[in-house]
């Protein structure tokens, strides 16, 4: 079926370098089976979450408490008297945990008041004004990451390797922790390495970023097979040789061969992330004379990348520099770490394809669609 949606399209895909982007889904993954293909990085943070949560009773009782409060604000139509809205938690919207949290958290004295005057304390009473922080306050750094890595106006796959790193540190246990944000953390630690899947794919991203192309969280050995993986995947798409090909990545998350053609919380930037990364930088030294030699010149060289710069522009700059590596990058950076993007058209649709509009023709949705879409 996949096969027969893209010929629709012209693209065949046996004419074409493709990778997938899914989520955890075993039929997607089954179906997948054998191509190359990544697992969308916000559907598996989510997880994370949420099957964490679960994990821990304590924790979890509180998260049903906090549904059980919201909805019965909506239920009486209460929201009107709080200075913002609460959040419903709906398992489908990536980071509504959170938000649910965190939203009682900010309304919490006057959400007090209310019930108090209402005599239903009943619903705040196993609520803890200063427990649910400290939940938010971890989970904070989870919904920050998975909204920066859903980006669709900037690369993002680069960033998944230095961004799961961030979130395991984010998860050591401290002194001073509570006992049960001692037990969130343990479980949230044992379910990144259980979900997040870290490819090929991922650690070349990284390496062809060039704050981040030093791969110090990894050993001597494993920085080395990093090397070989880009070397074997330029000989993959023909960048080893003298060709005048060049590698497009379109919008449906294909490399393609062609011939001559809210309430504010404290951000962590990407450029954060990265500079955290690279600052147990150890510098890679010349202990393999077969390493390609322009991989080897980008990984010797003392690059000038200025703090928000693009990275694709920065490689378009040094493309007379390094020529094969350049067209790679260009391709594999522009590979979206998450489907987000096609999540939002999904949902989009929905509210455009309603009750009320079921005689639309194809063709309008679609150009409907693209236009709500255009950037």
């Amino acid at each position: 079926m996949i096969w027969n949606i893209l010929k629709s399209y012209d693209i065949n895909p046996d004419s074409y370098e493709i990778i997938y982007i899914t989520d955890n889904g075993s039929n997607l993954i089954s179906a997948l089976n054998g191509e190359a293909h990544i697992r969308c990085i916000c559907h598996c943070i989510n997880l994370v979450v949420s099957q964490s949560i679960e994990a821990c009773p304590s924790i979890d009782l509180i998260v049903a408490q906090c549904r059980d409060l919201v909805c019965h604000f909506k239920r009486c139509e209460l929201q009107s008297k709080l200075s913002s809205t609460l959040k419903q938690d709906i398992c489908t919207r990536w980071n509504s945990t959170y938000d649910t949290i965190w939203s009682i958290y900010l309304n919490y004295d006057d959400v007090q008041e209310i019930l108090l005057n209402r005599n239903e304390e009943k619903y705040l009473c196993g609520i803890d004004r200063y427990l649910i922080k400290d939940i938010t306050d971890l989970l904070s750094v989870f919904k920050i990451c998975s909204e920066k890595l859903s980006a669709d106006d900037n690369p993002t796959l680069h960033a998944v390797l230095p961004w799961f790193v961030k979130l395991k540190k984010t998860c050591e246990p401290r002194s001073t922790d509570k006992l049960y944000v001692i037990q969130l953390k343990k479980a949230l630690l044992e379910k990144l390495d259980e979900k997040i899947w870290i490819t090929d794919i991922h650690y070349i991203a990284t390496f062809l970023h060039p704050e981040t192309k030093s791969l110090p969280t990894l050993s001597h050995s494993e920085r080395n097979k990093v090397v070989q993986s880009v070397k074997k995947m330029l000989k993959t798409v023909g960048l080893d040789e003298n060709s005048a090909d060049t590698i497009i990545v379109t919008d449906n998350d294909k490399i393609k061969r062609r011939r001559n053609k809210r309430a504010k919380r404290a951000d962590i930037t990407v450029d954060d992330v990265l500079k955290e990364f690279a600052s147990n930088d150890n510098s890679l030294t010349d202990s393999d004379n077969d390493v390609y030699d322009e991989v080897l010149e980008y990984m010797k060289s003392k690059v000038i990348y200025e703090k928000g710069e693009d990275v694709l522009s920065w490689w378009k700059k040094y493309s007379c520099i390094y020529g094969k590596l350049s067209s790679l990058a260009l391709a594999l950076l522009s590979i979206p770490a998450s489907s987000a993007t096609s999540e939002r058209v999904f949902s989009e649709t929905g509210r455009i394809l309603e009750s009320r509009r079921q005689q639309l023709a194809p063709d309008s949705l679609d150009s409907l669609v693209f236009l709500r879409n255009f950037k």
